[in-house]
């Protein structure tokens, strides 16, 4: 829906999610793009600050020991990985250990993308290193957001899986809950 509105937006993104017993998280993306010609891709390397300056999805996580996670990726495949700790400073040495694969089509793009969960002592054992955290359940869920930036000229199109009525899609009180069965 639109991000401030809650409306539906001009261009539809849908997201799927999926999950496995030992701690993968699936994410499929389809973005509505009838210009494919001028997707905004500001960047083709990984962890470069210009990736939200085009065309980008983010996916922001929290789990049930740490609050919160954000994955940006964009139309090349580029990723960011930053881990906003509570009352810290954005960590960008964090690594999701994410695994992008994005497809172009006629009229659309997908982004799949694998995200391991690396269990609830994680950030003790290693902090910069995977998603602390256990599967989520209905008694342990995850909150989650997924928003999409479309840019086309001075045009910036928002949209996300749970509104925020802002400008922003990391704010996690607003974050969606996801568990699996």
């Amino acid at each position: 829906v639109d991000l401030r509105t809650g409306n539906t937006p001009r261009l539809r993104t849908r997201v799927h999610l999926a999950s496995t017993r030992n701690g993968n998280l699936f994410l499929g993306l389809h973005c509505d793009e009838p210009d494919m010609k001028h997707l905004a891709v500001t960047t083709e390397e990984n962890d470069d600050s210009a990736i939200r300056k085009g065309d980008f999805i983010d996916i922001l996580i929290e789990t049930q020991t740490h609050s919160y996670y954000q994955i940006t990726l964009n139309p090349a495949g580029a990723i960011m990985d930053v881990d906003h700790r509570s009352g810290k400073k954005p960590n960008l040495q964090w690594q999701s250990n994410a695994e992008v694969a994005v497809h172009h089509c006629d009229g659309f793009w997908t982004a799949e993308i694998r995200l391991p969960c690396a269990g609830p002592m994680a950030e003790e054992i290693d902090p910069d290193d995977g998603i602390s955290g256990r599967v989520p359940t209905k008694t342990y869920p995850w909150h989650i957001n997924v928003g999409r930036q479309r840019v086309r000229g001075k045009d910036i199109e928002l949209s996300a899986w749970s509104p925020t009525g802002s400008d922003r899609f990391d704010i996690p009180e607003k974050f969606a809950m996801l568990y699996t069965k």
